[in-house]
C-alpha cells in the first residue's frame, strides 16, 4: 500500500510539472517554419501569450525563436531583452545547438 502512494504521488508531480504542451506545438511550428516562412513564424510567436509559458525552459525557448524570427525577417532591436531569457537558461542548459544558437 505504501509503495502504491508512493507512485501516485510520483505520477500526480509528474503531471503537475508538465509543460503548456499546446505552447510546445505552436513553439514546435513556429521553429519548423522559420528557414520557409519566417513571417508565418513569428506571426505563430507573437500569438503566444507570454504570462502562459510554464517554466524556463519554455521561457528560454520561446526568446531564442522569437530572437530567430525577428533576424529573419531583417527587424532589428536594440536590446538584448528579447534574448536574455535563452541566454540566461542555455549558458548553463540545453543541448550544443541550443547554446550555439544562442
Amino acid at each position: 500500500m505504501k509503495y502504491i502512494l508512493h507512485i501516485i504521488a510520483l505520477c500526480l508531480l509528474v503531471v503537475g510539472c508538465r509543460h503548456n504542451t499546446k505552447i510546445d506545438q505552436q513553439l514546435d511550428e513556429a521553429e519548423s517554419l522559420m528557414l520557409s516562412a519566417p513571417d508565418s513564424s513569428l506571426r505563430i510567436i507573437n500569438h503566444i501569450p507570454t504570462e502562459n509559458l510554464s517554466d524556463t525552459e519554455q521561457k528560454a525557448r520561446y526568446a531564442l525563436l522569437k530572437s530567430m524570427a525577428l533576424d529573419k525577417n531583417y527587424i532589428d532591436t536594440t536590446t538584448f531583452d528579447v534574448l536574455q531569457p535563452a541566454i540566461d537558461y542555455y549558458l548553463d542548459n540545453g543541448t550544443p545547438d541550443q547554446k550555439l544558437r544562442t
